[in-house]
């Protein structure tokens, strides 16, 4: 008899225990999908085997493509002045980034400034870009909205992550930068 009591007492707390972990379940899936529609955002996807520390990665070889490139520019169109000043900045933005990374990711690949692109598709897309910009000053100033208009679209990506609020506060002010070199490029582009 004890046990039959034992095991109807087990039952019972089993199956309220299942219910109630379905119930906890579904009101969280009902939490999300309520919230995705009231707020008309979707979840943001990784792509696979991005986490915050490749786009880190990525984010620093960028900023020293971004510099290089300038600096091959600017040597080449010494008339557009805007190369020069952003040449300041990207160095500036990187070392923000890769102080940031030698901090948070002491085992992260970054190089230095002055160190070869480490990613290929990084090199491939700083090939392509100094070849287009080679020919002409206003090639020159296309190639540098491209590279910018490119710039704010990863940063964004990468804020939709929500990296944590140091990151942020650096990815925040090198997508303002962004938005600085592309204002001027258009605006030299027009004159």
């Amino acid at each position: 008899m004890p046990q039959c009591r034992i095991t109807n007492a087990y039952k019972f707390f089993y199956l309220n225990h299942t219910s109630i972990m379905k119930i906890k379940l579904l009101s969280h899936l009902l939490f999300w999908v309520f919230s995705l529609n009231c707020l008309n955002a979707t979840p943001v996807i990784l792509e696979e085997n991005e986490t915050i520390e490749t786009l880190l990665q990525k984010q620093v070889d960028e900023e020293r493509m971004a510099y290089n490139l300038y600096t091959k520019l600017f040597k080449l169109h010494p008339e557009i002045k805007s190369f020069k000043n952003m040449i300041v900045v990207k160095k500036r933005h990187f070392s923000m980034l890769l102080d940031y990374a030698k901090s948070n990711y002491p085992n992260l690949e970054t190089g230095h400034l002055n160190s070869r692109i480490l990613l290929r598709e990084v090199q491939m897309r700083y090939d392509k870009l100094l070849k287009e910009g080679k020919t002409s000053g206003k090639s020159a100033l296309e190639v540098g909205i491209k590279l910018e208009k490119m710039a704010i679209e990863e940063i964004e990506h990468f804020l939709s992550l929500e990296p944590g609020p140091e990151l942020t506060t650096i990815l925040v002010e090198l997508k303002q930068g962004s938005q600085k070199h592309l204002s001027a490029f258009r605006r030299q582009k027009t004159r």
